[in-house]
């Protein structure tokens, strides 16, 4: 077991671990066994008709057959070339060899777009993992300071009730006073215990995840967030390139295309044969053409223009939604550096509030309603502080993943 993770191993793992990107490998898997079916010798027609009987003529003393039963063989080599054999029982048989220059594999067609579809699909699975991993790496740390926090202020409170009870004993303060520290401890550990309930199931999300249990291992931490100002313009390009959507419209699109050229040209159907007698070696060529002219050839050419247009605008549509995407991550991402350095500072000062109350408290120069005060204010900095750490990153790595993909 590792006894330490950081962002980079736990994608890694989650990548290798993933159940979404396990499948999606599969599905690419069935389909790839389809595709190579398509391209390969994929049709074998076995008719068999017809009985046979062998029975000796008493006069020749001769076997011979009666109801001769007929064997038919079909074997599509490629969809344009097609090998078969014809045997009566008792008699030779024929091999043949149909060509028909015309003739498209349209089932290969589909099966090469749904296989690149799945590929895509597969690309997309592996971002969106990714993605997921960091943001749940992101939200255990920040769950981890809140927990490390809600213990820090426990020993605070724990130290204040201390000082309270001496001073209670003195008769500097009432029983009030004391009661409230009693019940600002209660508080802290109620705190504290909600705190480490909201790391567990961090953690035990993460765990899942990447298939790894990482209760008894330490997670490093993120380094110190680097400002950094992002150009719509100069990311636009790459991300229209990258998206996965966009691109699975084009294949969409590609194919939509040539199924209204394919409907546009309407060749006939031309086959040529040659035909072979094993017995003699005789040979015979022959050939057909059939056109076949049909009343809605027409609606079937609109309906093939109507599909190239609706993905022409799923595509303008899906650039629309990706550009908009674009700028509300960017605008997300900078105003989370810009609410970071806000919450910071606060942060700092709020500490440096909560110190001095603490040291006025002990020299009875406050009392602790005003301490209690100060405290809270402070906790609320820092929670504020740690959500707005936690929002920064993630940000970050949405703004990446959109970009990626």
């Amino acid at each position: 077991m590792r006894d330490e993770w950081d962002i980079e191993l736990v994608v890694k793992a989650a990548l290798e671990n993933s159940d979404a990107i396990i499948q999606a490998s599969e599905e690419l898997r069935k389909r790839e066994i389809h595709l190579q079916a398509t391209k390969t010798i994929s049709q074998r027609d076995l008719t068999i008709s017809g009985e046979a009987t062998k029975i000796k003529n008493p006069f020749t003393r001769k076997y011979e057959y009666y109801d001769k039963g007929q064997i038919e063989l079909s074997i599509s080599l490629t969809p344009k070339l097609v090998l078969g054999s014809t045997m009566i029982l008792g008699e030779p048989a024929s091999v043949y060899l149909n060509y028909y220059p015309f003739a498209e594999n349209v089932e290969e067609a589909q099966a090469q777009l749904d296989f690149s579809l799945q590929l895509l699909e597969l690309e997309k699975k592996i971002v969106e993992v990714e993605l997921e991993a960091r943001k749940l790496y992101i939200t255990l740390l920040a769950a981890i300071k809140k927990r490390k926090q809600a213990e820090e202020n426990l020993a605070l409170v724990e130290q204040t009730k201390l000082i309270t009870r001496r001073r209670y004993h003195a008769g500097l303060v009432g029983r009030d006073e004391l009661d409230r520290a009693e019940t600002e401890i209660l508080e802290a550990k109620v705190k504290l215990a909600s705190m480490k309930m909201e790391e567990y199931i961090a953690l035990r999300t993460l765990s899942r995840l990447i298939k790894n249990d990482l209760s008894r291992s330490s997670l490093i931490e993120l380094p110190l967030f680097q400002e950094n100002k992002i150009d719509f313009n100069e990311i636009r390009e790459t991300a229209l390139d990258n998206n996965i959507e966009l691109k699975k419209a084009n294949l969409m699109l590609a194919f939509a295309k040539e199924n209204l050229e394919r409907v546009k040209k309407h060749r006939p159907t031309i086959s040529f044969c040659a035909t072979a007698n094993t017995e003699d070696g005789s040979l015979s060529l022959s050939g057909s053409l059939t056109w076949k002219f049909e009343a809605i050839q027409s609606q079937r050419i609109e309906q093939a223009e109507i599909a190239v247009r609706q993905q022409q605008r799923m595509i303008e549509t899906l650039k629309e939604e990706l550009e908009d995407s674009l700028a509300i991550a960017i605008d997300n991402f900078e105003l989370q550096q810009m609410n970071i350095n806000v919450l910071e500072h606060k942060k700092n000062l709020a500490i440096r509030s909560s110190i001095e109350a603490q040291k006025k408290y002990e020299n009875g120069e406050i009392s602790l309603v005003d301490l209690e005060k100060v405290r809270l204010e402070a906790a609320i900095a820092q929670d504020d502080y740690i959500a707005g750490w936690n929002n920064l990153w993630q940000a970050w790595y949405v703004l990446l993943a959109t970009i990626a993909a």
